[in-house]
């Protein structure tokens, strides 16, 4: 029973002790290089400059999920709607482009089609037959590259987006350090 009671004592001692340690080297200001007051305010006012940049940049940027879901929507929405206009103008073009190059070769196999079941003649049979299915493998060809293009367009918002967050944050930080300010030493203008 008297070993239990010492060791408690002595645990209880050490844990004493480690806590006041880490109580005085978090307190330490030399530690962060505070060496005056003048050096922690400036630090605090640094933080709380960060803190309204960091509030100002959450309204603005924009998430991952959401442009991707417009991009899956419609083709090159999540481009446009992260300020890359051009390219997402051009994939929505291509896109429409392609998609209706696929209806037309469809709507032409389907009419040769129509011809092949109505021909009478072999030389026509074979000749309506052959373009009904080049004509409708065309489409099916545009119909696969529009899937493709489709796809990459989802994978592209995300890049387009974490380049508009990226944008953002760096034109926010910019906008605010390009200031002129009063300080106790005078004006100071930073550029």
């Amino acid at each position: 029973m008297k070993k239990l009671i010492l060791v408690t004592i002595i645990l209880f001692q050490l844990s004493n002790w480690l806590f006041t340690e880490e109580i005085k080297n978090f307190s330490d200001p030399q530690k962060y290089g505070w060496d005056t007051p003048e050096k922690l305010f400036t630090y605090r006012e640094d933080l709380v400059r960060r803190q309204k940049l960091l509030q100002l940049y959450d309204l603005k940027k924009q998430e991952v999920a959401t442009n991707m879901l417009r991009s899956s929507l419609i083709p090159g929405w999540g481009q446009y709607s992260a300020h890359r206009y051009t390219k997402g103008q051009i994939i929505f073009i291509s896109e429409l482009c392609i998609l209706a190059g696929s209806y037309l070769y469809y709507r032409e196999a389907m009419d040769n089609f129509d011809k092949y079941k109505e021909a009478n003649y072999i030389g026509d049979i074979n000749k309506y037959y052959k373009k009904a299915q080049d004509n409708y493998d065309n489409s099916q060809y545009l119909l696969g590259a529009g899937l493709v293009l489709w796809l990459l367009n989802i994978y592209d918002s995300i890049g387009s987006t974490e380049a508009f967050n990226n944008d953002t944050w760096f034109t926010l930080y910019e906008n605010e350090t390009n200031r002129i300010s009063l300080e106790m030493n005078g004006v100071s203008f930073k550029f």
